[in-house]
């Protein structure tokens, strides 16, 4: 990640747990699922938001661990 677009562990952390919990909710509570549904009609299904909402988690989890493992090793040259 470059410098200017970097955010801080514990941001990436919450941001992660947070799209987690989203996407864990959504899997767990049909009528949410039936709402969002509803609301976003067609333009965007609930299997495609918790599709993204997992990729996003991965993302920021792979960013976190990189991030960690450079703080320890010291930055690449």
């Amino acid at each position: 990640m470059s410098d200017s677009s970097s955010i801080r562990i514990g941001d990436s952390t919450e941001l992660a747990e947070l799209l987690q919990f989203i996407n864990d909710w959504l899997a767990a509570d049909q009528d949410a699922r039936i709402c969002l549904d509803r609301f976003a009609g067609r333009a965007y299904s609930t299997q495609c938001l918790r599709e993204d909402l997992y990729r996003f988690t991965a993302v920021m989890l792979t960013n976190i661990t990189e991030t960690d493992q450079e703080s320890v090793t010291g930055p690449e040259r």
